[in-house]
């Protein structure tokens, strides 16, 4: 990842062409909302900054 974020840390990734605002896991991107899948992390992850606030 060109970025780095802690585990647990909430951030923006790309992951096979895709972006998503996620929790980061150990080897996966973590869904907060239960409707959706967690996002298993690929070589070719990349992540772009660390999410730190919301409205």
């Amino acid at each position: 990842m060109t970025e780095e974020i802690n585990l647990g840390e909430i951030g923006i990734f790309i992951v096979n062409g895709e972006s998503y605002v996620k929790k980061l896991g150990d080897k996966e991107l973590i869904s907060l909302n239960p409707e959706y899948n967690n996002i298993p992390l690929t070589e070719d992850s990349k992540c772009r900054g660390r999410v730190v606030d919301k409205l």
